[in-house]
């Protein structure tokens, strides 16, 4: 498949050829140009979105947010992405669900972090549309039929975020649904996290039992089993045991995820969370074994883990 730019004319071999060169959509309202606020109305006002609609749409985005940001104009970015986020995020995730994963692989090919030296500003769209598209999977086909290269692209963005960039942040949760992946260590990586990053790691833990509880525990178990004895800093009046039983927690407390972003997974796929017997009194052993009674009230449940 090839790949036109509407304003030069000029055609690529992929998508990530085609965003990466030098030609850029018109910015600014005049007489004579469609202005970008119009252009994207105009786009997102199709249905459906034709995929090269699609390209066009996230071209426009990813340069205005990036020429507000060369400004210094942060009300505008924040205006732009208030705007049109979730309307592009449907729109990107309508024709990814319509043309399956090679719509989703080219995008990430085309924003890959690896494509330049800070993370792309569409990042956040991407992550939303990939989380969504792991989690659908593996709920209708298995584990085994997610794509690595959906989770390696998680991997890369986590390898690249900064620590105050919490909108990229959350968008990682998602990983934790890779647990378990034939190809993809995602439990090996969980533990890395964990070690460094107990407040990235907590929600993926949470997404990790909503994809396989057992598995999550088992992750839990280990996590905790190799804390450092002086692990008692995480920022808060918590232990860092007694902050990532959080993760399981949120999970059996019936909140339900709001990651990703403008999805209501409840309503669309129509799962809902209960914690085992079993890995409640796992959970339960865990606090025992790390002394965390003292911390809860006479006859705790799950939700007094909540942090």
């Amino acid at each position: 498949m090839s790949y036109d730019c509407e304003e030069c004319g000029d055609t690529f071999e992929t998508l990530s050829e085609l965003r990466l060169h030098t030609c850029e959509p018109a910015l600014k309202d005049s007489p004579d140009d469609e202005g970008v606020s119009t252009t994207l109305d105009r786009l997102l006002e199709q249905t459906p979105l034709e995929t090269a609609a699609v390209h066009e749409a996230l071209a426009v985005y990813e340069a205005r947010l990036a020429t507000a940001q060369e400004v210094g104009n942060t009300e505008e970015y924040r205006t732009i992405t208030r705007t049109y986020a979730e309307p592009i995020v449907a729109a990107v995730d309508a024709s990814i669900e319509d043309n399956g994963w090679t719509a989703l692989a080219d995008l990430i090919e085309a924003y890959h972090p690896d494509t330049g030296d800070r993370l792309p500003f569409l990042t956040p769209v991407l992550e939303n549309v990939t989380g969504r598209y792991v989690i659908r999977t593996r709920l209708e086909d298995g584990v085994a039929s997610i794509p690595k290269e959906a989770l390696t692209y998680f991997e890369a963005v986590y390898e690249a975020v900064d620590d105050e960039q919490d909108l990229i942040r959350e968008g990682l949760h998602p990983y934790g649904w890779g647990i378990g992946h034939p190809d993809v260590a995602v439990g090996e990586q969980l533990q890395a996290i964990a070690a460094e990053d107990e407040s990235l790691v907590n929600p993926m833990l949470e997404h990790a039992c909503y994809a396989d509880q057992d598995a999550a525990i088992d992750l839990l178990e280990k996590i905790v089993a190799n804390l450092p004895s002086a692990a008692d800093d995480t920022g808060t009046e918590f232990s860092t045991a007694r902050y990532l039983l959080d993760a399981p927690a949120g999970a059996a407390s019936r909140y339900e995820p709001t990651i990703p972003r403008y999805w209501d997974r409840i309503e669309e796929i129509g799962t809902r969370f209960t914690l085992s017997t079993i890995n409640e009194d796992r959970i339960r052993a865990i606090v025992a074994r790390e002394n965390l009674d003292d911390e809860l009230p006479d006859g705790w449940v799950m939700s007094d883990l909540l942090v």
